[in-house]
C-alpha cells in the first residue's frame, strides 16, 4: 500500500484474513489491527464506502468477541475518518467524539489529537467554522511545540486551518 500497489495490498489483506479465519483468531486482537489496516489501504486509495464496510465488520467481530470492552480508539477514529469522506456528517461528528473520549482513556495523545483534527473538519464541512476553530485550538494545545512543522498532525491542521476564514483563524495562527 505505501508503494501505491493497492492491488496487492487488498490480495495480501485478504489472505492474511482467510488465515486468521482458518486459526479461528479473526476476531482477536492481530487480526482486528490487519482489518483495520486493509480499511486504510481502501480510504487512502478513494475508496471510503469500501473502507466503512471493513470498519463496519470489524467492529461488529471486535464487539462479539468482546463485548464488555471498549473497541480500540484508531479503529473508531478510522471509521469517523470514512464516514466523514463518505459525508455523513453527523455520524462522522459522535464517531470523532467517543474515538476521542476512548483514545483519552487508552492514553492516546495522538488519537485525541487527530480526533480534533477530524472534528475540526468536519464542522468546516457542516459550515461551523466557529466550532472548527475551537477544535483546531485544542489541538493545537495537545501538540508538541518543538514538533517540525512537516510533522502529520501540524500538516492536517494547517490544512484544515487554510480553509477558515480570515476572522476565524486570527488567535490560531500561532498554534
Amino acid at each position: 500500500h505505501l508503494n501505491r500497489r493497492n492491488l496487492e495490498a487488498d490480495a495480501s489483506y485478504r489472505q492474511a484474513m482467510k488465515k486468521y479465519a482458518e486459526l479461528g483468531r479473526d476476531g482477536g486482537p492481530d487480526a482486528i489491527a490487519v482489518r483495520n489496516n486493509w480499511a486504510v489501504v481502501f480510504d487512502d486509495a478513494g475508496v471510503p464506502r469500501r473502507a466503512l464496510q471493513i470498519y463496519d465488520e470489524t467492529l461488529r467481530a471486535f464487539t462479539e468477541r468482546n463485548p464488555d470492552s471498549d473497541p480500540p480508539a484508531y479503529l473508531v477514529g478510522n471509521r469517523a475518518r470514512a464516514l466523514e469522506r463518505v459525508g455523513r456528517h453527523r455520524e462522522a461528528e459522535t464517531a470523532y467524539h467517543l474515538a476521542s473520549e476512548l483514545s483519552g482513556k487508552q492514553h492516546n495523545l495522538l488519537g485525541q489529537i487527530y480526533c480534533l483534527l477530524g472534528l475540526a473538519a468536519t464542522a468546516q464541512e457542516s459550515g461551523n467554522d466557529a466550532a472548527s476553530a475551537i477544535y483546531l485550538d485544542r489541538a493545537g494545545t495537545l501538540m508538541d511545540p518543538r514538533a517540525p512543522s512537516e510533522n502529520p498532525p501540524r500538516m492536517s491542521r494547517a490544512l484544515v486551518l487554510s480553509r477558515l476564514p480570515a476572522q476565524a483563524t486570527a488567535s490560531l495562527i500561532q498554534g
